[in-house]
């Protein structure tokens, strides 16, 4: 897969996330508890279901959290 075919793909993940968060973090991890969470969050703040899919969908995680404590 060439270069440009990457970007287009990140780009469109990309406008998944912002037009629906939770769409976003079940196409990245699968059903679970953060895909669960994120619809939990749209449905009281938009805002909120946004940045915890940047969160999972980004990998953002705090120093020295591993990915097991869930």
């Amino acid at each position: 897969m060439g270069y440009k075919m990457k970007k287009m793909k990140k780009i469109k993940f990309k406008n998944w996330m912002v037009l629906i968060p939770p769409l976003a973090i079940f196409l990245k991890k699968g059903m679970g508890i953060n895909f669960v969470l994120s619809i939990i969050l749209t449905i009281c703040g938009y805002f909120a279901g946004l940045m915890h899919a940047i969160w999972v969908c980004d990998g953002m995680t705090f120093e020295g959290a591993d990915d097991d404590w869930i």
